[in-house]
């Protein structure tokens, strides 16, 4: 997106890299949350496709597969109000980059659009967030031990 407007090299692959790190940022509050699975899924499904610095118009047909678990969850739990319009207008954008003749970035809108759907259909994982940065602070290590080996031995049993 940064090339596009004509940005730098160097401006592109710090936006890259910053966009990447948000992402697993999110992708890691998201999994260790106590939300359902579908979204788990749809969450990393959709950031790995925007952390990918070489998505092209071809990569939109890769967007089915979080709209698969968002749509999953949607049929289990019901749909919240508007979102059965926005993913009417994401499936019109999504054809609108063939119709542009993939010149025109509209992808990684799509992307941020369903990603931001997938995060409010579940907000457990702001909970995890609030929990993490609410444990008391070892003065010398910045966050508790026990809270490290906890998050990692629920890490590796997942």
């Amino acid at each position: 997106m940064v090339r596009y407007l004509n940005g730098s090299a160097v401006l592109a692959w710090l936006a890259q890299a910053v966009t990447t790190a948000g992402l697993a940022t999110i992708v890691w509050l998201v999994w260790r949350s106590e939300g359902r699975f579908p979204l788990k899924a749809a969450t990393l499904a959709a950031a790995a496709l925007m952390a990918s610095p070489w998505a092209s118009a071809a990569d939109m047909a890769a967007i089915v597969i979080p709209a698969a678990f968002l749509v999953a969850d949607q049929i289990r739990c019901g749909a919240l109000r508007g979102e059965q319009t926005i993913m009417l207008g994401l499936v019109a954008a999504s054809f609108a980059v063939i119709l542009a003749g993939g010149r025109m970035p509209i992808g990684p809108f799509v992307n941020i659009a369903l990603l931001s759907l997938i995060l409010r259909r579940d907000r457990s994982w702001r909970k995890a967030r609030v929990a993490f940065f609410s444990q008391p602070a070892d003065p010398l290590l910045g966050r508790s031990w026990t809270h490290v080996t906890t998050f990692f031995r629920a890490l590796l049993s997942a």
